[in-house]
């Protein structure tokens, strides 16, 4: 009746994934799995199915766009505290140990090596790392002893060099430990000469490519300091360049407005300067045209003082001086009108008088 109730079980779990609900397919593996250890506990070729099928839903649950949640750990039944993907595929592979009395050992290769697969799709490598290590060392030597009678075509035989290649080839590989994996290959005694030549040259070459990747990625990551040095040198120049053109543009505005002032002055200088040209120049007095205001006046003066002179020669007795003084003034009235031939003659006496007048004085005064 067990058997029954876990093949129901395992048929509605797998329409569940066919159908994409993830959710409730994982909830039915769980109680197929209950009901298994339950029941019957020779139900290998079940077992094995059902923990199949458990495992894809879980790698496609933590492979998926929407991840992994607290809801959908509980739906595969982890109790361990959920973290990431790492603790996720981890509580996969206890509830599997379970279905084998809690015994690592005891799980089949084939259970193993999907495993081992889940936990590359999750991109956990160290995971099935200690996973396939624990099986390896935990597997009974009447297990080793069975699969190293057994011919290289038996299915439990290719079932453990299935766990091994993708022990050695992919996960210690990913994790970049290739020593590890060669020693575990050479010194295994399952493991044919043919498969052991086959799975070393398989390292080698992921190796030759990793190096050839990791030379790539330092290449690609040389160019692309070079093209941000180069970047960078182009942005520096670009920015000299630009503070070079705005210095000349300042330096041609400060030139413009200079020119512009001295053309500014220019014109305004030559403005000044016809203006200058046609106003009049206002002409100084001198000295004794300021004391001069008309000729009216300075007649007046004129012959005020002669009045007061001639008032002293008077006083003074000295009459012959003046009737000299009148005849003089007369000759110069004379000279003084139209010039003729008589005027140049009168002009000469007079000369020579003025001059005996000069001299008498000089005597007089002696």
């Amino acid at each position: 009746m067990a058997l029954d109730t876990v093949q129901i079980l395992y048929s509605k779990a797998l329409r569940y994934f066919v159908l994409t609900r993830y959710g409730q397919a994982a909830s039915t593996c769980v109680k197929a799995m209950n009901q298994g250890v339950q029941g019957d506990q020779q139900w290998p070729s079940l077992r094995a199915s059902v923990l199949l099928l458990y495992f894809n839903v879980g790698a496609t649950t933590a492979s998926s766009e929407q991840g992994c949640s607290s809801r959908m750990a509980k739906q595969f039944h982890i109790d361990d505290k959920y973290d990431d993907i790492a603790s996720f595929v981890s509580g996969l592979w206890k509830q599997a140990v379970l279905c084998y009395h809690g015994q690592p050992g005891l799980v089949e290769p084939s259970v193993v090596s999907a495993f081992l697969l889940v936990t590359i799709k999750a991109n956990v490598p160290g995971v099935g790392r200690q996973v396939a290590e624990e099986w390896f060392a935990l597997l009974p030597d009447a297990t080793l002893d069975l699969l190293a009678g057994l011919e290289a075509q038996d299915a439990q035989v290719q079932a453990y060099t299935e766990c091994a290649h993708i022990y050695t080839c992919r996960i210690l590989t990913q994790t970049g430990d290739y020593d590890s994996a060669r020693s575990f290959i050479e010194y295994n005694g399952i493991l044919t000469d043919e498969k052991k030549k086959e799975y070393l040259n398989t390292i080698d070459q992921v190796q030759q490519n990793e190096q050839k990747e990791q030379e790539r990625r330092k290449q690609v990551e040389q160019q692309r300091k070079e093209a941000e040095a180069a970047a960078k040198l182009l942005a520096e120049k670009k920015a000299a360049e630009a503070a070079a053109k705005e210095l000349e543009r300042q330096q041609q505005e400060a030139w413009a407005r200079e020119k512009e002032a001295n053309d500014r002055r220019q014109q305004e200088e030559k403005a000044n300067a016809q203006h200058a040209a046609l106003t009049p120049p206002i002409q100084q007095a001198s000295p004794l045209q300021q004391g001069h205001t008309s000729p009216a006046v300075h007649i007046d003066q004129r012959l005020a003082v002669f009045k007061t002179w001639m008032q002293q020669l008077t006083a003074t007795g000295s009459a012959a001086y003046v009737a000299i003084v009148l005849v003089i003034f007369a000759l110069v009235g004379l000279l003084r009108g139209p010039r003729t031939q008589m005027s140049r003659a009168v002009k000469l006496v007079v000369a020579k008088l003025w001059q005996t007048i000069q001299m008498g004085t000089k005597v007089t005064y002696l």
